[in-house]
């Protein structure tokens, strides 16, 4: 009597002949390779069918790393003919549903997972999973929905399906049968008001009652998201989901209660400056108003737009008003002033400035006004002008911005040929703020303006304290500035490169590093990295790190915990969980390959699949996209800015869709902005088109990804004949001129550790 083994194997082996014939077609594999690659019988064997040799799994894990998926599947179902040990066979099955389900065929990749759930021993769980999945991305959802109730009875205490309940109510949508989503999204939200599962699940709720014609139900829903008090994405969207759920229940109109509601809600985003939520909030109490504001709403809303990046609409406020006879026309023609600056149209910004002064002469505005000409002239390289500006306003108290406006009389000095009066000034900054951050950039620049002047021994003196740091952005320059001139220099990367990290990779975690209470979980989080299942890794990392993240656990157990949160995409956790263990410390105190095969904890070479991909496709850095994403995020896939910036690379959504539109996407959302491959993808086309425009200018690049290309198009039209430093240091935002310094930092590290 054949054992249930041999039974399961004579299933597979029919039904690998019968798929291996249809993906052959699918795929279209020549004839001839088809009938090469199925022996005697049919059945498939290794030879002339994409691959050479005898098959094993090894080569076609690799195969389908390389994503090489027709050679995979040959490989496999061959290897699964050898009959391999049962263990062997159930990571075969599950590794060829995942190729069939990567190259379109997930309807047949189920059946793959379901065999596999009977063989892969420890990772039944995993193989159901994927059960589910693959019907799901097959588009049969209620397969789908019985599967994932199937095998809840079956891995009811698995954290592969801690996320159940939320994927049941995405099948039941995506079956449109909406009410019953809606119920199933309201029961997961429960009364646990102002959290964020509260505000995601209701809001879906709100959704899915609107799909299912039942507004009332759907407005009620969106009035819980906004009366939760929380605010994020979802409260800002409930804004126009309430507002829509309104006019469809009372022919196309809104209620009183809705515009009250929205103009106190309005107010309290206003006062807590989260510009995001009350522009949207406005302008929903402008059409529930009628399309008529009053004057200082309608400054608020100029004012959000203003500083969501929002051009165009915050230039429409800020004209009406600036044109009006109410106390907000100064105020918006200075605003109007500072759009036309960052959309780099300095004459037109000139003239706005102009205006307010002539046509104001009394107005509180007048030295703010002056302020933005003498930048605007500065920009225009009108040094001298700008100079006599700056001396002329330090003549009168200056408050916060003294120190600031030295700097900048200073620097004009500079620029202007005055090297004495720029020295001297710089002297004036660095006794009275002797305490500055900023110390190091007056040095540095006095050190500039001695060795001008030949004065080679003392400009070397300042640079060698400031390379002292060669971390800081100011630190690097003086390294580079010393090693022109032959003298001994630290740069950014030393410790590293002195480590050999980049012919160092780094080890992967073994299960013995680790306590023996989760031994088998990081036996079980490897072997899915390894299969490329990184998000069922990941939950498996997190509840080994819930474990491990307590400070009576030694330090190298937190150091390994850290690395296989790292190699799960846990990257920001990684890094915290390492340093809070005294990574740092250890580091400067010991040269030795412990020390070598950590430092990436630190900067990681983070989602290195897609990096590769898409930075390959555009010709573009990795070491770029990584420092980006360092500066950006973090490595957070779920960080949001207060200008509305999503993701790793932090793209706006309104870029989101231009973005979309031009590689030819259609359905784009600005929720795929938090998906970490979609993000990258998005965030390497936008660089390689900022660095076609600058003519492969990385440093334009850079500042377009946080100020805009149009204002950075005129800052390269002024100060492109200029050195890189000099075009650096005159980058009049301050928050661009500080995020290019350090994205080029990060830069200069991780070419020197992974880029040479």
């Amino acid at each position: 009597m054949e054992s249930m083994f041999s039974v399961a194997r004579n299933v597979v082996r029919l039904c690998a002949t019968i798929l291996f014939v249809v993906f052959a077609a699918a795929m279209a594999i020549p004839a001839h390779a088809a009938q090469d690659a199925l022996g005697p019988g049919g059945a498939p064997i290794g030879g002339s069918g994409g691959f050479s040799g005898e098959p094993s799994f090894e080569a076609a894990l690799a195969d389908y790393h390389a994503k090489r998926y027709a050679t995979a599947i040959l490989q496999l179902f061959a290897y699964v003919e050898k009959t391999p040990p049962p263990a062997d066979l159930g990571e075969a099955e599950f590794l060829l549903g995942l190729a069939l389900m990567d190259s379109g065929g997930a309807k047949d990749a189920s059946f793959f997972f379901a065999e596999a759930e009977k063989h892969f021993s420890g990772f039944e769980d995993v193989a159901a999973l994927y059960l589910v999945k693959s019907l799901e991305r097959a588009g049969d959802h209620g397969a789908a929905g019985a599967a994932l109730d199937a095998a809840l009875g079956r891995h009811a205490s698995s954290p592969m399906f801690s996320d159940a309940p939320e994927w049941r109510a995405r099948l039941q949508a995506a079956s449109r049968d909406h009410a019953r989503a809606a119920k199933t999204y309201e029961a997961l939200a429960g009364g646990s008001s102002g959290t964020a599962e509260f505000n995601e699940n209701m809001y879906l709720a709100g959704e899915q009652w609107a799909l299912a014609g039942r507004y009332a139900a759907s407005a009620a829903a969106f009035r819980r998201v906004l009366d939760s008090e929380r605010i994020d994405r979802f409260s800002t969207r409930a804004i126009g989901g309430w507002e829509n759920a309104l006019r469809a229940m009372s022919d196309g109109r809104v209620t009183d209660e809705f515009r009250a509601y929205m103009e106190t809600w309005a107010d309290a985003r206003i006062k807590a400056s989260h510009h995001r939520q009350a522009q949207p909030a406005l302008e929903a109490v402008r059409r529930a108003s009628g399309g008529v504001l009053d004057a200082p709403r309608q400054f608020q809303l100029g004012l959000a737009a203003f500083h969501n990046h929002d051009n165009d609409a915050a230039i429409r406020e800020f004209t009406a008003l600036a044109e009006s006879a109410t106390e907000y026309a100064d105020d918006a023609r200075y605003r109007l002033g500072k759009v036309r600056t960052r959309q780099g149209d300095n004459e037109g910004s000139r003239a706005e400035f102009q205006t307010l002064l002539r046509a104001h002469p009394g107005s509180g505005l007048r030295g703010a006004a002056h302020y933005q000409l003498a930048l605007i002239d500065m920009e225009d390289n009108r040094y001298e002008s700008a100079w006599r500006y700056f001396d002329q306003r330090l003549a009168k108290p200056a408050g916060g911005q003294e120190e600031y406006l030295t700097w900048l009389k200073a620097w004009t000095a500079y620029r202007a040929g005055k090297l004495d009066a720029a020295e001297t000034t710089i002297d004036g900054l660095l006794k009275k703020f002797a305490k500055s951050q900023n110390g190091d950039r007056y040095r540095y620049w006095r050190a500039a303006i001695r060795q001008a002047r030949g004065e080679t021994e003392p400009a070397a003196a300042d640079w060698t304290e400031i390379n002292g740091d060669p971390r800081s952005y100011y630190g690097m320059r003086a390294g580079e500035r010393l090693a022109s001139m032959r003298r001994t220099h630290r740069n950014p990367a030393g410790d590293f490169r002195a480590r050999g990290v980049g012919s160092s990779p780094v080890p992967s975690p073994k299960p013995e590093d680790f306590p023996e209470a989760v031994r088998s979980l990081v036996q079980k989080t490897i072997k899915l990295e390894r299969l490329d299942c990184r998000a069922e890794a990941s939950v498996l990392s997190k509840r080994i790190l819930e474990i491990l993240d307590k400070p009576d656990v030694e330090r190298s157990r937190r150091w390994a915990a850290a690395e296989l949160l790292r190699m799960t995409g846990h990257y920001a956790i990684a890094k915290k969980l390492a340093i809070d263990g005294g990574l740092y410390g250890h580091l400067r105190a010991y040269s030795n390959p412990l020390s070598e095969s950590y430092w990436p904890l630190i900067y990681p070479r983070a989602y290195d699949w897609a990096v590769s991909d898409y930075a390959g496709q555009r010709g573009v850095r990795q070491e770029l996209v990584w420092a980006i994403m360092y500066n950006e995020s973090r490595f957070q896939p779920h960080v949001v800015s207060p200008a509305n910036a999503i993701g790793l690379m932090q793209i706006v959504p309104r870029t989101g869709f231009e973005i979309a539109q031009a590689l030819g996407e259609t359905g784009f959302a600005p929720d795929d902005l938090y998906d970490p491959v979609t993000n990258i993808r998005y965030g390497t086309w936008y660089l390689r088109s900022m660095l076609d425009r600058f003519e492969g200018n990385e440093i334009c690049a850079m500042a377009s990804y946080n100020a805009g290309p149009d204002v950075v198009s005129k800052w390269w039209r002024n100060k492109g004949a200029f050195s890189e430093e000099i075009f650096i240091e005159e980058i009049p935002y301050k928050e661009t001129n500080n995020y290019v310094k350090q994205v080029l930092l990060t830069y200069r590290i991780y070419r020197d550790l992974y880029g040479g």
